[in-house]
């Protein structure tokens, strides 16, 4: 966070401490990982490669600092989770490339903005994923959505304004795990393409 100094990543930033940064001076390139191994604490702030992958894997019973920002690939694998909810992102969050749920230990992984923008895949195989919550939250998805494990809760409320909705470009495949939605909430999945859009299950 050296105002004198740009450091590009093009290798691999492992943070089992404290990382800072800024978007002016600290760039992850083509290729490059950032992990964060930590149980809590924040993600630098940093200029993301849409083919650079932030990869969450040491969260336990606190959320991620910094996660509201313009990421290339954005991966959660945290066995370790716990509590009840755990918070996806904060207004400012958009993915530039894939979202993919591995783990989520014994927590679920909400959510936490109204619209999330995913320019490439969704890809869930294991752990609890939450859309809707109490209220409607969407996920556009420029590319396809695999689902091969774990839960997609479309939506937890006791109202019908509770509505998780996936839009979704490309094509749809569940090959496991299972698609809920409880109470009076409810679930979407739209296909808007002008071609032909894949829908196949297992």
């Amino acid at each position: 966070n050296n105002g004198n100094v740009v450091t590009t990543v093009n290798g691999t930033i492992q943070n089992d401490g404290t990382v800072t940064g800024n978007v002016a001076k600290l760039f992850f390139a083509n290729g490059s990982n950032y992990i964060h191994t930590r149980a809590g604490g924040n993600i630098p702030n940093a200029n993301w490669n849409s083919a650079s992958t932030c990869k969450i894997t040491g969260l336990t019973s606190a959320d991620v600092g910094n996660d509201n920002q313009a990421f290339g690939n954005l991966i959660y694998d945290c066995p370790n989770m716990s509590g009840a909810i755990r918070n996806l992102g904060a207004n400012g969050l958009s993915i530039a490339g894939n979202l993919e749920i591995i783990n989520t230990g014994t927590a679920v992984l909400k959510l936490n903005l109204n619209n999330l923008s995913v320019g490439g895949n969704l890809i869930i195989s294991g752990g609890v994923f939450r859309i809707g919550d109490n209220t409607s939250r969407t996920i556009t998805v420029s590319g396809s959505v695999s689902m091969n494990g774990g839960t997609l809760q479309m939506s937890t409320g006791n109202n019908a304004a509770d509505r998780g909705t996936l839009i979704i470009s490309g094509n749809f495949s569940q090959n496991g795990g299972t698609i809920t939605e409880t109470s009076s909430g409810r679930g979407a999945v739209n296909f808007p393409g002008n071609t032909t859009q894949l829908f196949s299950k297992n």
